[in-house]
C-alpha cells in the first residue's frame, strides 16, 4: 500500500470502491469511479436520495434544498460568501474578459472586470449607481447616478432610440 489505507476497485470504470453505511446497512456516501474512469464522491440522503456528487470528470453538483456557504457555517442565502472583500469570479472557458462581483467594506457593492484591473460599476449602501468610477459620490454630492468617462473624447452617456443616437452628455 502506499498509504495508511488502501482501498483498491476491482475494476477502473463503473465500480464502487467503498461505502460508507449506516446502521442498517444503507449505503450514505459513495466513493466510485465513473463510466469515464473518473473518480467521484456521492452523499445519499435519508430518503436515498443522491444530493451532492462530487466528481473529477463531468457536473457536480448540491441539491440538498439548503443553503451553501463558503466562509460561514450558518448560510442564509442559497450561496453566502463570508469573508474580507468577498468575490465572485466569472471567468469563460473559452477567452474574453473576466468579471466579478464583490461586497466591499466601504459599504457598496461592484462589478469589476479583471482583464482590464478596473471597477465598472458600484452600487453604494444608499442606493446610489457609479459607473466607471468606484464611488457613486464622486465629487461630494448625493446624486443617484455618477458616471465618469475617463479621458476619452466620447461621450461619457448616450441616448439611443431604436438604435438611433437621439443625445449625449459628455
Amino acid at each position: 500500500p502506499s498509504a495508511p489505507l488502501e482501498v483498491a476497485g476491482s475494476a477502473t470504470t463503473s465500480t464502487d470502491i467503498a461505502h460508507f453505511s449506516n446502521s442498517n446497512s444503507v449505503a450514505k456516501v459513495v466513493v466510485s469511479v465513473d463510466g469515464e474512469g473518473d473518480g467521484q464522491v456521492t452523499l445519499i440522503d435519508a430518503a436515498n436520495n443522491t444530493d451532492v456528487l462530487f466528481t473529477a470528470g463531468g457536473n457536480s453538483y448540491i441539491n440538498t434544498g439548503g443553503n451553501f456557504g463558503i466562509g460561514t457555517s450558518s448560510p442564509s442565502a442559497m450561496l453566502h460568501l463570508k469573508g474580507q472583500d468577498p468575490i465572485l469570479k466569472f471567468e469563460d472557458s473559452l477567452g474574453g474578459d473576466t468579471f466579478g462581483i464583490f461586497a466591499s467594506a466601504s459599504d457598496f457593492i461592484g462589478f469589476f472586470n479583471f482583464s482590464d484591473s478596473r471597477t465598472d460599476l458600484v452600487i453604494d449602501g444608499s442606493g446610489s449607481v457609479g459607473i466607471g468610477t468606484t464611488s457613486a459620490n464622486v465629487h461630494g454630492w448625493t446624486k443617484a447616478l455618477s458616471i465618469d468617462g475617463g479621458s476619452s473624447a466620447s461621450s461619457a452617456v448616450e441616448l439611443n432610440q431604436n438604435g438611433t443616437k437621439v443625445g449625449a452628455l459628455s
